[in-house]
């Protein structure tokens, strides 16, 4: 819901006491007397706030997390509570991940699921190498082709040479990274959007001197679909990576506040390289005009 509806992105907002880097989404449940999806476990961090009617959640820590054959959803073959609470309007529960737990709604209610992203080791580890290949492309680094000139003929062309699993063996033991590779790394994966977002850019976009007029006056925010992540050297937005020496701590506000009051505005506004920038962002979508939706 963050990325359709302002409201929902300004609740959102309220756990920012968690890096961005973590957070992840807001869905919303809707359901009558009795409704739920049955017992089920996430494998990430998540609150559960109720912001209408009454909802009886039951939790276990068991470790038996099998699941019932058959089904769309991931429901639990076997759950057994071990506590429970009755959420009202403002009650919130927290959840850590593989925590078994079903919701019944008594009477008509609604639920705001507040989620955590929680990557797993192999996807973090296929993804860095991944970005390290197209790294590894781009600055034409990409080393040498796999050669084997002293490959024999064969009597059993379907067998895999051992010759060969040695060679690639030896040019994977190759492979280097340092801090700063991890850096980019997060800081691009991490901003990535959701396959299923789209931009929205303006239909009949400023130029950059009546965007600058426009900002001078009410100021500019991040589109509540954008994700701008920094870290020492480097901003991330929305899966791309920025080198910026100059008007690092506007920047660093934007990022955090998510938004650039006119005032702060006015004092980049002779910066060409900077209002340059995020005129690039405004004509992409990825920032609006206007401190407040």
């Amino acid at each position: 819901m963050d990325l359709h509806d302002d409201r929902a992105r300004a609740l959102l907002d309220r756990f920012r006491f968690v890096p961005d880097a973590r957070l992840d989404d807001l869905m919303i449940s809707y359901a009558t007397d009795g409704g739920g999806v049955g017992p089920h476990f996430d494998s990430y961090d998540v609150f559960l706030l109720q912001v209408k009617g009454k909802r009886r959640w039951r939790i276990s820590a068991q470790k038996d997390l099998t699941l019932q054959p058959g089904l769309p959803l991931k429901v639990l073959q076997h759950f057994e509570h071990e506590q429970e609470w009755v959420l009202e309007p403002g009650d919130m529960l927290y959840l850590p991940p593989h925590i078994a737990h079903d919701g019944i709604a008594e009477g008509e209610c609604m639920t705001c699921s507040i989620g955590f992203r929680a990557p797993s080791e192999s996807e973090l580890t296929a993804q860095f190498l991944y970005h390290l290949a197209e790294r590894g492309e781009a600055t034409g680094k990409a080393g040498a082709l796999y050669r084997d000139p002293r490959q024999a003929a064969v009597e059993q062309p379907a067998e895999l040479p051992a010759a060969l699993v040695e060679r690639v063996g030896a040019m994977l033991a190759n492979v280097r990274w340092n801090e700063q590779d991890i850096a980019s790394f997060l800081g691009t994966y991490l901003s990535e959007p959701k396959p299923s977002v789209v931009f929205d850019p303006p239909q009949r976009p400023l130029n950059e001197a009546r965007f600058i007029g426009a900002a001078s006056r009410s100021g500019l925010r991040l589109d509540r679909k954008s994700n701008l992540l920094y870290e020492r050297r480097f901003f991330f937005v929305n899966g791309e990576e920025i080198s910026w020496t100059g008007a690092k701590k506007w920047l660093f506000e934007l990022a955090n506040l998510r938004c650039m009051s006119a005032k702060r505005f006015v004092t980049l506004s002779h910066d060409s390289p900077v209002t340059a920038l995020l005129h690039e962002w405004y004509c992409a979508g990825w920032i609006q005009v206007g401190e407040i939706a």
